[in-house]
């Protein structure tokens, strides 16, 4: 067994045994913004173009613009960040500008210490934004349990807005997860379907668009099925267009075409090719648009319902 799989087993079995009290959060600390959830229409995950957090590189005001405008044009009309710090700080204000909607990320929840930049600057931000997204995939490994819940009720009674996590589809398997946050808000992606836990470890990987779509939504709904009436939102969900065999631009764009026409709650994953990921051959593309922001074939068909759909 991987050591940081060992460690996070413990983790949980401990928990388990401990019988750890859960914070239950709030269902619905503010009913109109999460009504607004409900309503939004086609939303993205967004990393910047020109931006390399491995380098200390961070995108200029007038990269970000023009990143945000191709969003808009191209029909998305809400972004989920990942990250408060730098001149990530200024994505909510400059997409609030442009009419777009804004879960905003925060990657590093120790708000005394390395991540009080991200705190202070997502507390400043809050005008802009109509929910936020602390931590991301590092439960057990980058934060525990109690500092995540922490995190999650002192900046919602800090800013009055809905507040929530976003981790792997295997914690959804735990009920202190099911019970933090004011929304759901999983990661869910066919072709780490079998991965285990958060450790990018791939056994087997789903890349036919139809059979991707078909275990997307059977994870989907599981989720809701244990949501509790929790309002569930996929905060990740794509295919890559590179990096493996069986990948390309026409099954990506046929998966989206499938989820378009799914019902279901989702984020397009991901903006842009972010060519920094190096931990894995797929890791820089997951774009609608690659890195010098060139539309790959799904850009062309944010939000439709079409017919027809080629299924492989």
């Amino acid at each position: 067994m991987d050591r940081r799989m060992f460690i996070e087993t413990l983790a949980a079995m401990g928990a388990a045994a401990l019988n750890i009290p859960v914070v239950h959060a709030q269902k619905n600390p503010l009913a109109a913004t999460e009504q607004q959830f409900l309503t939004f229409g086609n939303w993205s995950a967004m990393n910047p173009t020109n931006y390399n957090p491995n380098t200390g590189t961070y995108a200029s005001i007038s990269s970000i613009e023009a990143d945000l405008d191709i969003l808009v044009a191209a029909g998305i009309t809400g972004i989920r960040t990942y990250g408060a710090n730098n001149g990530l700080r200024e994505i909510p204000r400059l997409a609030k500008d442009r009419g777009l909607s804004v879960i905003m990320g925060i990657w590093d929840i120790d708000r005394d210490g390395t991540g009080s930049e991200e705190w202070t600057n997502a507390v400043n931000a809050a005008s802009h934004v109509d929910g936020y997204a602390a931590g991301n995939e590092g439960l057990y490994i980058r934060y525990t349990f109690y500092e995540l819940t922490d995190y999650i009720n002192a900046l919602r009674a800090e800013t009055g807005k809905p507040v929530t996590t976003s981790e792997v589809l295997p914690r959804y398997s735990e009920q202190w997860v099911l019970d933090t946050g004011d929304w759901l808000f999983p990661n869910i992606h066919p072709f780490w379907s079998d991965t285990a836990a958060a450790i990018r470890v791939v056994r087997a990987s789903i890349t036919n668009p139809s059979q991707a779509y078909t275990w997307t939504r059977a994870r989907h709904d599981e989720i809701v099925a244990r949501a509790n009436g929790k309002l569930v939102i996929l905060g990740e969900c794509g295919l890559p267009t590179e990096g493996a065999s069986g990948l390309s631009e026409e099954g990506q764009r046929d998966y989206y075409a499938l989820m378009n026409t799914s019902g279901m709650h989702f984020h397009y994953f991901e903006a842009f090719d972010q060519l920094w990921k190096n931990w894995h051959p797929v890791e820089p593309h997951w774009g609608l648009w690659d890195a010098s922001r060139n539309p790959k074939l799904a850009a062309g068909i944010i939000g439709d319902i079409p017919t027809g759909i080629l299924l492989r």
